[in-house]
């Protein structure tokens, strides 16, 4: 069995403030991530968003590489590309990958090693004890997950539309029209994981940039 070297890359893909603000995670994946793994068929990738101020934006990439006008009051919008790739490949396929990202309007500073074992093997995906085997087998646990839910949204995504913009399949026979409402169903059915939601001194839910938690208040 040939052992193929594999290369472990991130990215971060910046968008200026005019793209569509409701699809704009979509859009990404559709004008760039979708078409590069399509193109060179990536052991795993995976993906996630971002919507910080220009010090949290400075993390995995350079800033000062990115246009100031992309983050109008220091506010930034971003995602974050995880991807392994054979080694062999690593260069054309870094070089389709900012290419790509440039003819989509959007901006990014270049590649960066990605670090996988550290990141998702890290403290707050695992407890005790934290032995480097452990560690590596539950980043590559992590890295399985998160890889079938990126292919999840690659194969829920549709576009562009009139527009040039992509959104996910909405779902008439699933919770709020999401096919990935179920999934989360799932997923905390399965493993209890608690779902906070933050309110402030008034009782108001604190809104989060990504949405990534919605509270629904049912009339009686």
């Amino acid at each position: 069995m040939i052992d193929v070297q594999m290369s472990e890359r991130q990215i971060r893909i910046f968008v200026p403030p005019q793209l569509d603000g409701k699809y704009w995670v979509e859009t990404v994946v559709g004008r760039v991530i979708g078409p590069v793994v399509e193109a060179f068929s990536p052991t795993w990738i995976w993906f996630s968003r971002y919507c910080e101020g220009e010090d949290a934006s400075n993390v995995d990439c350079d800033i000062t590489q990115i246009p100031r006008w992309f983050g109008p009051n220091g506010f930034y919008r971003s995602v974050r590309f995880r991807v392994s790739i054979p080694t062999a490949i690593q260069e054309k396929f870094e070089e389709a990958t900012m290419a790509t990202i440039d003819e989509s309007g959007f901006k990014a500073s270049g590649f960066l090693h990605y670090p996988y074992i550290n990141d998702l093997g890290g403290d707050r995906f695992i407890a005790e004890p934290r032995t480097h085997e452990r560690r590596k087998h539950r980043a590559d646990l992590m890295v399985e997950f998160l890889n079938a839910s990126a292919k999840l949204f690659l194969h829920a995504l549709l576009g562009p539309d009139e527009q040039g913009l992509y959104r996910l399949e909405h779902n008439a026979d699933a919770s709020l029209g999401s096919s990935f409402g179920v999934i989360r169903h799932l997923f905390c059915n399965m493993t209890n994981a608690p779902t906070p939601v933050f309110l402030d001194k008034n009782g108001k839910v604190k809104a989060h940039p990504s949405d990534e938690v919605q509270v629904l208040i049912e009339a009686n």
